[in-house]
Formats: C-alpha cells, sequence, structure tokens
C-alpha cells in the first residue's frame, strides 16, 4: 500500500492561460509517471525521467521536430501551436491516473481515480485530482522502477551544445548533472549572455534587460517577493481576499484565518495598535525580519516588556540612521503553542512549489520531506533550535553530529509514524498524510499563488523554485508559516537524497520540454 501511495508525491497544479503569441495554445495536461516524471499526457506515461532527458536531447539544438513528434506520438506538434486563444479559464491538477486539467469548474474528481501511478534547504530557506471540469491522460500503472544509478550521457557536436551557467553553491552538482547528460555545456563566466538556462541563488544576479524570451530559461521570476517575503505573502492574501469580496461578493473558498496564524506588521501603525491591543500579557508571539530566511533575525516575545523595549529599541534605530540603514522590517505572528510532536519534538513540513512556466503558467508541488528539531519540545525553552526546526539552525545543536539522520525524515516515515503512533488516537484515516495532508498543503499552495497570479511577471523563460513551511498543530490543523525563495538544496543526510533530487532533476526536464516547444 505505502508504494502506491508513494506514487502521487508529486502533483501538477495546471492553470489553461492565455498563451503568448509565440507558445499559441498548447495542450497541456500532464501526468506523473511511475518514477515521478511529469509526462504531456500525449507522451508514452511509463519511460523512467533520466531515459527521457536522452530523449529529449535532440530538442537542445534549433532543431526540434525529433522532439515535437516523439510528444505528440507522431502527430504534428506543431498544429498545437495557433493563434492566441481565449481558451475557457480553469485549474487542474492531474496525478497518474486521474484527470487532467480541464475548464472552468471547481468539483474535484473522484479519489479513486488516484490509484494508478505517480510518482524534493542551500543558501534560502529564503497531478493529482482534477480541479477543473476535462479530461487529462491517463496515467501508467504498476510498480514504480528503480532509479538508475546514473545519468544516460548524450554527446552533441560543440557548435550545438547548449550552455548554462549555474552561480553559488546552492544544490550546484543537482543542476549541472542532468543538463550534463542531456549534452549541455557549463559556462562559468557571469557576465556571458550567450547561455540557454542560468541558475542562481539571487535574481540580483540575472540581466532581465538582455535575457531572450523563449531562448533563455532564468531561475527567478523578478518580482517573486510577492509571495517570498513575509509581508508580500501577507499584503498579497489580504489584498486578494477584498478584491474577490468586491468582485465576486464573497469571500474565496479558503480564508487566511484558514491556514495563515494570526498575524500583524510591526512597521504600520494601523497594525501595530491593533497588535497590541489584542496582546495577552504572558502570550508567545514570534518576531521575525520580512526579507531573511534560515531562521535568521527570529526570536520569541513572551510578555508586553519584551514587546515594549523592541518598539523602543527600533524607535530609536529609527531616529539615529539614515534612512538607507533603517532596521529591518518586521512581522508579529501568533506562536503554535500547541504543535504536534514527533517523539516529543516539534517539526515542520518543507514542501516545494515550482513554477515552471508563465507563459502559460505551469506550477508544480511535490509534498517534499520533514524537519524535526535535535531538542524535546518545551514551549518554555528560551533555546531558537527548540522552536526552529530549519537545518540551519539545527546544525548549531551540540547533538546534531551525532543525530542528523534524525533530524529529517521522509514522508513514508512520517506516514508510517502517524499510523502507528496517532491515527487511532485522533481518529485519522489510514494514511492521513498522503490524503488530507498533502491536499490541504496543496489547496494552501494553490490558493497562494492565485492570490498573485495576476501580478507575477510573465515570460517565456521565467521559472522559480519555491519552499514552503507547513506545521500541523495538535488538532491536526495544517498551518502555512513561510514561503521562501531559493530554497536549500543540500542533501547531507538520507532523507534530503531521497527527497530533494526528484524535484530539481523532474523539474529541470519540464523545463527543457517546454523551451523545445517554443523553439
Amino acid at each position: 500500500m505505502k508504494k502506491n501511495l508513494a506514487l502521487f508525491t508529486t502533483r501538477v497544479l495546471i492553470e489553461r492561460h492565455l498563451f503568448a503569441s509565440k507558445l499559441g495554445q498548447v495542450s497541456l495536461c500532464f501526468n506523473v509517471c511511475e518514477s515521478g516524471r511529469l509526462d504531456l499526457a500525449l507522451s508514452p506515461p511509463c519511460l523512467d525521467s533520466r531515459m527521457r532527458l536522452g530523449r529529449l536531447s535532440a530538442s537542445l539544438s534549433r532543431h526540434d521536430s525529433n522532439v515535437t513528434q516523439y510528444i505528440a506520438s507522431g502527430a504534428n506538434a506543431k498544429s498545437h501551436l495557433g493563434k492566441q486563444s481565449a481558451g475557457s479559464q480553469g485549474v487542474g491538477t492531474s496525478a497518474t491516473g486521474g484527470g487532467g486539467g480541464g475548464g472552468a469548474g471547481d468539483k474535484p474528481a473522484s479519489d479513486k481515480q488516484q490509484n494508478s501511478s505517480e510518482n524534493t534547504d542551500g543558501a534560502g530557506d529564503d497531478g493529482g485530482k482534477g480541479v477543473g471540469r476535462g479530461g487529462g491522460g491517463g496515467g501508467g500503472g504498476g510498480k514504480r522502477p528503480s532509479r538508475p544509478s546514473k545519468l544516460p550521457q548524450c554527446c552533441l557536436p560543440n557548435n550545438m551544445q547548449p550552455t548554462f551557467y549555474i552561480g553559488g553553491g546552492n544544490g550546484t552538482a543537482l543542476v549541472e548533472a542532468p543538463l550534463l547528460a542531456l549534452g549541455w555545456k557549463r559556462i562559468t563566466d557571469k557576465n556571458d549572455e550567450r547561455y540557454r538556462l542560468k541558475w542562481v541563488e539571487s535574481k540580483s544576479r540575472i540581466n532581465y534587460v538582455a535575457f531572450r524570451e523563449g531562448d533563455q530559461l532564468v531561475n527567478h521570476i523578478p518580482n517573486c517577493k510577492l509571495l517570498t517575503n513575509k509581508l508580500g505573502l501577507l499584503c498579497s492574501l489580504q489584498e486578494y481576499e477584498r478584491v474577490t469580496l468586491l468582485t465576486k461578493g464573497r469571500t474565496p473558498r479558503m480564508k487566511m484565518t484558514d491556514f495563515i496564524p494570526e498575524t500583524y506588521k510591526l512597521d504600520e501603525r494601523i497594525d501595530r495598535e491593533k497588535f497590541l491591543s489584542e496582546y495577552i500579557d504572558g502570550e508567545t508571539w514570534i518576531c521575525k525580519p520580512t526579507s531573511l530566511n534560515q531562521g535568521k533575525g527570529i526570536f520569541l516575545l513572551r510578555s508586553r516588556e519584551e514587546i515594549n523595549n523592541l518598539l523602543s529599541e527600533r524607535e530609536a534605530k529609527q531616529q539615529s540612521k539614515p534612512i538607507s540603514r533603517q532596521p529591518l522590517m518586521r512581522i508579529v505572528q501568533r506562536y503554535i503553542n500547541k504543535p504536534m510532536l514527533l517523539d516529543n519534538r516539534k517539526f515542520d513540513i518543507r514542501a516545494y512549489m515550482m513554477v515552471a512556466s508563465t507563459v502559460p503558467y505551469l506550477v508544480v508541488f511535490h509534498q517534499g520531506y520533514v524537519r524535526l528539531s535535535c531538542q524535546k519540545y518545551d514551549q518554555a525553552d528560551t533555546n531558537l533550535t527548540t522552536h526552529l526546526t530549519n537545518q540551519f539552525v539545527q546544525k548549531k545543536d551540540p547533538m546534531y553530529k551525532d543525530n542528523k539522520e534524525d533530524t529529517a525524515w521522509t514522508m513514508d516515515k512520517f506516514n508510517d509514524y502517524i499510523n502507528d503512533h496517532v491515527a487511532k488516537e485522533k481518529g485519522l484515516d489510514q494514511d492521513w498524510v498522503y490524503g488530507y495532508l498533502t491536499k490541504q498543503m496543496q489547496r494552501i499552495s494553490l490558493h497562494c499563488f492565485n492570490s498573485v497570479k495576476h501580478k507575477l511577471q510573465c515570460k517565456i523563460g521565467y521559472f522559480d523554485l519555491y519552499g514552503l513551511d507547513f506545521m500541523v498543530d495538535d488538532e491536526m490543523k495544517v498551518w502555512l508559516i513561510e514561503i521562501n525563495a531559493n530554497p536549500a538544496l543540500h542533501t547531507n543526510c538520507q532523507a534530503l537524497k531521497d527527497a530533494i533530487p526528484p524535484v530539481v532533476e523532474n523539474g529541470l526536464c519540464e523545463l527543457v520540454l517546454l523551451l523545445s516547444l517554443v523553439r
């Protein structure tokens, strides 16, 4: 049973969108094949992703006819590339064996459709069911094939080799290996603008003015802070609710209070005064800089005296420093005092959302892995390693060296633990992790994406990978803590080796495929 469940850890969130005229209207109904590879519905669904990488190599030159024919199973794929069309909008997800994205609508496909097949931390902690009506391709069945130990190699003549640039040390090997296997060539000059793909840790290292739409891929959407900045996400969600209420006469189906802990902006007077009026002495709140990651600059507030001291200190800094060196903007968020615990330790879930394409939108979700604290949970503990579970913080714990393998769990291990130790007590369905939890994380991720999709800067070739941090409280409610750009891709323990590489490899495979369609 567990193996079958593991086959739907990757979901695809597809929105049918007005395509750019260069791309035309392409049917992007995806399935998740047995290896975790995301396949176009028109292509054979059961090939391993690494083998598909070899098959796609022809697309890397300007002669992409082999790939387009392969994708369309012999049909003329160019027939998919037509005039810009205002096709029906809707959102769909597709797991192997399930329905793909369809037109507008919101009735989910039957859960019975999910039984065929399936199936992802660095510098920054900074499908499935049909949501829309309409058919997707069928998924492959059977057992998941074992992953090849080596990527197949593809040799291309030097004059046909596409080039890529990787900057920084976050997941370099994971990005490099699939591209080298495809016959791509790595360049080391950061100023060389002749790359086909650029993967860097910060968008400041991308020259968006020189970017060639439809010919290049860059791994950051310019205004991604709408999602990845804590203040940006908060404002995006608040505005989304306001606009939906004004235009449709109702709030969105999911409200912020359903999945975001109570949050206030310390730098805005109205929000700050509201927080001070709501605060009850002795409560624990968590204070975070809006633009930092890896747990940097975070601390707990446990009394009104601490809050008053913080505000006095910030006011003094604002008066003494020039505008260019003002203190970091901060939010305060209600601390989840009663989190669900694993072996008496606090944990969170690092999931992934990849915006693989902005024209059209193609958003991929992966449920990731579980991160645990080294220390037993004590809400009164002043040591941040008890409260913050990311690897950057946990590495500072003296116990980390001896316990690092137990600071990250695969979703299979997490699912087994819930089945054995929690499900009966809480009255949960068997395999709750792969059922309700995964669906709820998907719903929250999609809601956040919907709140910014009309504002994101969209060009053919923009893509981005985000890390989403979720928590579960003792009543089994799922909370989104934050969304991070440039999620850490280090694989320093076995659970990370199992979870992270497929996110990068499969994502890159999709990007190469999409790029081949527009060349």
